[in-house]
């Protein structure tokens, strides 16, 4: 009897050390990938749109605790047009897909780009709205963010999409914030625990 009452208490000692191990300490490790990009497709039809994604994200390594958050420089973005017409007035949509390696996932944030032209059309630029954040779910439980950068392009002489010094364009970052981390047992915990038990059955074999 005392027997079994010693394994009930080690096995619920061996809980305890798993439980404050996953939550003593709630960070995680974010790992952009090499596949994130925006669909400018949907500007075809108004301001027509080009997006770059930095070769750098892919490079994007970055701990974070709960109610973190880290920003970094996403993309580049300009327009084809020679000139800001009436038609480039519509609105157009595009969507960003950011890609993760660490959490396996990639999350997607959706915007609106609406040109402008005034002074009789020599102050010309765009505006781009995100609609965010976006909030992501881990696959195994915790939730991020997702926040991209507003953009307001303004060019006092508008000189084309390559404008006055051959870069007109605006830079879109993006920011991470962790809200709830996933439940990830460590693996260091997980080898305890698989010793202890280990331990409890051949103590209980010796006795037998």
């Amino acid at each position: 009897m005392m027997g079994k009452m010693g394994m009930v208490v080690i096995m619920m000692a061996a809980t305890g050390v798993i439980g404050a191990a996953a939550f003593a300490d709630c960070c995680f490790t974010f790992e952009m990938g090499d596949n994130s990009w925006i669909d400018t497709s949907g500007t075809a039809q108004s301001l027509e749109m080009w997006a770059d994604v930095y070769d750098s994200v892919a490079c994007e390594e970055f701990p974070l605790c709960e109610e973190e958050s880290y920003t970094f420089l996403f993309a580049r973005m300009g327009t084809h047009e020679d000139w800001i017409n009436s038609d480039d007035l519509e609105e157009g949509e595009v969507t960003a897909y950011l890609n993760f390696d660490v959490p396996l996932l990639t999350g997607s944030v959706d915007g609106e780009i609406v040109g402008f032209a005034g002074c009789w059309s020599f102050s010309q630029g765009w505006t781009l709205e995100w609609d965010d954040p976006v909030q992501v779910a881990f696959d195994n439980g915790g939730l991020f963010e997702i926040e991209l950068s507003d953009v307001c392009l303004v060019e006092g002489l508008w000189m084309g999409p390559d404008g006055p010094c051959g870069n007109s364009y605006a830079d879109v970052c993006a920011t991470v914030t962790l809200l709830e981390c996933p439940i990830v047992p460590e693996p260091a915990t997980m080898s305890l625990l698989g010793l202890g038990l280990a331990g409890l059955v051949a103590r209980r074999f010796r006795r037998a």
